[in-house]
């Protein structure tokens, strides 16, 4: 199989005809890398060649090469999708699915959720700050966040089970701003029908024009995961193909129910963990241990709580997004456009 290597970090990356003369992402660090054109294998009837048909394309001995890691493509994290990596996949949507539920036991994983549960407690504390400046840290701090959430969703896609690691400051509009827009405008293209019938409607509708608000806003939901996988992989332009779009679900219908499905599972854990739900106990068991809430126990119960609520907010958003790029993982091979 052909392969070219990163003139950044030398990763060595195997490609197959289809990806000939084009260009992909590092699956390391991230630089594009320009593919080579397959020089093409000559005739067998050429008797300067000497190989039969079937022995037209040479394949490396694999008795020196430990099974385990045979498979280079195997052992290489990918930042991005690509169809490069069909042998990648050791597991079946469904088991990779029940593993969502689970794989923030894992050590890493944990310390990865804790840190941004940490990084979303300290925000909590600008709170008091001004409006102008107050804004400016929510841009930080939630921008810092939705971007590990693109990324959770481009690396699962990609093949791998791990959560990528705490986001380096790269500058206000890269780090923050634009995973601010990104994430949130994700949100606007799918619920943009059900606005443009709010705003033809007016507030005070009839009974029939909220039915068709809300079967549009329902609408809204149920393709909003195909917008994110779309909008992470390959940016905004496929917006534009609302074909492609509203086609990607039906590719693997019963997987894509099942991804929406347990996404509601994985926002319930959130509701669950809301500061509505909980405040109310903190604060009675505040009371009941006669604790002040302006005390210094006080204030680290309320940092305690917070931090909690955080941390069960932010798993169940890092379970939704893992399920969205499981759905590309395993299903991209049906759909009609593709990002590798």
């Amino acid at each position: 199989m052909p392969t070219a290597n990163c003139r950044s970090c030398r990763t060595q990356i195997n490609y197959g005809p289809k990806h000939a003369g084009k260009a992909v992402k590092c699956p390391k660090c991230g630089d594009p890398v320009p593919l080579p054109e397959i020089q093409s294998v000559p005739d067998a009837a050429d008797a300067g060649y000497g190989l039969a048909p079937d022995d037209a394309i040479p394949t490396p001995p694999t008795s020196a090469i430990p099974p385990a890691i045979s498979n280079t493509s195997a052992t290489l994290p990918q930042s991005m999708p690509s169809r490069l990596r069909p042998e990648r996949i050791q597991r079946t949507f469904w088991a990779d699915a029940r593993k969502s539920f689970t794989f923030l036991s894992e050590m890493d994983n944990a310390i990865v959720v804790v840190g941004y549960a940490f990084m979303m407690t300290i925000y909590a504390g600008f709170s008091i700050m001004p409006g102008i400046f107050w804004l400016i840290f929510s841009i930080i701090f939630y921008g810092m966040l939705f971007a590990f959430y693109i990324d959770i969703v481009k690396t699962t896609a990609g093949g791998e089970d791990d959560l990528p690691s705490l986001m380096e400051w790269d500058g206000f509009f890269d780090s923050a701003l634009s995973p601010v827009i990104n994430f949130i405008g994700t949100i606007g293209v799918a619920m943009l029908p059900a606005f443009a019938v709010r705003m033809a409607f007016g507030w005070e509708m009839s009974g029939g024009e909220s039915l068709i608000f809300m079967t549009l806003m329902a609408l809204g939901w149920f393709f909003w995961p195909v917008i994110v996988l779309a909008v992470s992989t390959l940016g905004y332009g496929l917006v534009f193909r609302v074909d492609l779009l509203l086609r990607t679900p039906f590719t693997a219908f019963g997987a894509y129910l099942a991804v929406c499905a347990l996404l509601v599972v994985a926002l319930s854990f959130e509701f669950l963990g809301s500061s509505a739900f909980y405040s109310d106990t903190t604060h009675q068991a505040m009371d009941s241990m006669h604790i002040s809430r302006g005390s210094l126990p006080g204030f680290l119960f309320v940092v305690f709580e917070t931090f909690v609520l955080n941390a069960i907010a932010i798993s169940s958003s890092v379970i939704s997004m893992r399920l969205i790029g499981l759905f590309y993982r395993h299903y991209s091979d049906r759909f009609p456009w593709s990002a590798g």
